[in-house]
């Protein structure tokens, strides 16, 4: 995965700035998988709103679709 800073990634998807901090509480990086997995505690600790976690959500998987299809590549 590449590696694409976390200001960069919001400011593509949207993610306001309230909500990046959230995703730096997390210690999120664009592309880990692994917030997937997160259990609702963990999303309420960083006090996530359902509505922003999901929108959240949308927006990592679109950016993982973008980096397979080479929308991140740089030369």
């Amino acid at each position: 995965m590449l590696k694409i800073p976390l200001a960069n990634f919001c400011t593509h998807y949207n993610i306001s700035d309230t909500n990046q901090a959230k995703l730096l509480e997390l210690k999120y990086e664009p592309g880990n998988t692994v917030v997937e997995t997160l259990e609702e505690q963990e999303w309420k600790e960083v006090k996530f709103s359902t509505l922003g976690q999901r929108s959240f959500l949308a927006a990592h998987h679109k950016f993982v679709k973008d980096v397979k299809a080479g929308v991140w590549d740089v030369a």
